[in-house]
């Protein structure tokens, strides 16, 4: 049964946004959100929407993902970006690509290619591309490419050769690690733009949801990361509703390895299925597969729940000193944008911040 409205989430990464940027973080949202009903509206399709919204993420210079991303350790932008589809589950990733400025509209052609190509002796067309390779396969498939140096930003520059020196003058890992974090905390209110991996989630009046991750990775990592916005299962995960199930979809933002190792959004969007009560299952999830017993765990959700015609639960939540986040229904004539943060008293990869909201899709009382 087909929904009575349309819902577009999205989140501009799960890290630390500073005070003084704040309406920056917001506005930026505020942009996806209304780039991506604008097309909902017109009747384009999730997959249009999801990417819509996450281009326009890519293309703020505050977040990181596309312009503006960390660079790795020998200053380049390397890439990673997600796409699935909740109806026919098909999904297109890229990762460690260089010179694209929009990675997740990659994804999108990954995903458009195995619905309409036919590959000679029974070829599959590929869901996952890497590197050079992906590169290429962006030139070739029309995905438009650029001088990898126009993706790095001033600001990024600064960041990169701060974090280098502090690098290059410790003496031993215990050192080097130390010292990173603790320049994280330094920079927080000089640089003001420290926040992770971007996503959104769309919902057409059909019911059918799409989501997307899309990442520049973590600073000075090494070429050739992938992180969880390039993993299966991590970045982004949606499912279409059925008679017998909830539909759902997460996107995650956060600690990369973390990510990755538990699966994030895919064990999130399971255990959703299982769990009748949306926050229950996301506690749960975090307690018992992310933080665990071990030491600090950054990462953040952005979850979306299906179960009738007329509402959508949305559900945020992080470990993190923050998360930004915007949403938008059809009945919106603006989107609700705001950054969630920690307590005071809470602890930064330990403490779980967690807060949702029904959103009606139709006006009846």
């Amino acid at each position: 049964m087909s929904l009575t409205g349309c819902f577009v989430a999205v989140h501009a990464g799960a890290g630390f946004h500073s005070l003084r940027k704040e309406e920056e973080y917001k506005d930026v949202c505020k942009t996806a959100c209304v780039q991506a009903m604008q097309l909902l509206l017109e009747g384009e399709s999730t997959l249009s929407a999801v990417t819509a919204a996450t281009v326009s993420l890519e293309d703020a210079s505050c977040t990181n993902a596309g312009v503006g991303s960390s660079l790795t350790m020998n200053g380049m932008v390397e890439c990673d970006a997600s796409i699935i589809d909740g109806q026919t589950s098909l999904f297109g990733i890229v990762g460690c690509l260089q010179g694209v400025k929009n990675p997740i509209k990659a994804a999108k052609k990954l995903i458009e290619k195995q619905q309409s190509d036919n590959l000679s002796h029974g070829r599959i067309p590929p869901s996952v591309l890497v590197g050079h390779g992906a590169r290429k396969w962006c030139e070739q498939s029309g995905v438009e490419t650029c001088d990898p140096a126009l993706l790095i930003t001033e600001s990024s520059k600064r960041m990169h050769l701060k974090y280098r020196r502090k690098i290059e003058g410790c003496s031993s890992k215990h050192e080097k690690a130390h010292d990173v974090k603790r320049s994280r905390i330094e920079d927080n209110d000089i640089n003001g733009s420290i926040q992770d991996t971007v996503g959104a989630i769309c919902i057409d009046n059909n019911g059918n949801i799409t989501a997307s991750s899309s990442s520049g990775g973590i600073w000075l990592k090494h070429s050739g990361r992938i992180g969880p916005a390039a993993t299966y299962g991590a970045g982004c995960w949606a499912k279409n509703r059925t008679k017998d199930r909830s539909g759902v979809a997460v996107t995650t933002s956060g600690s990369g390895e973390d990510i990755i190792r538990s699966l994030l959004a895919k064990t999130c969007a399971d255990h959703i299925q299982t769990v009748d009560n949306l926050h229950q299952a996301i506690n749960e999830v975090f307690h018992n597969e992310f933080i665990g017993d071990d030491s600090e765990k950054h990462g953040g959700v952005l979850v979306v729940k299906t179960e009738d015609v007329d509402s959508v639960e949305l559900l945020w939540a992080h470990t993190t000193d923050s998360m930004c986040i915007g949403y938008m229904s059809s009945l919106q004539k603006t989107p609700k944008t705001f950054i969630s943060r920690l307590p005071s008293d809470s602890q930064s990869g330990v403490s779980l911040k967690m807060e949702g909201k029904y959103i009606n899709l139709t006006n009846k009382k």
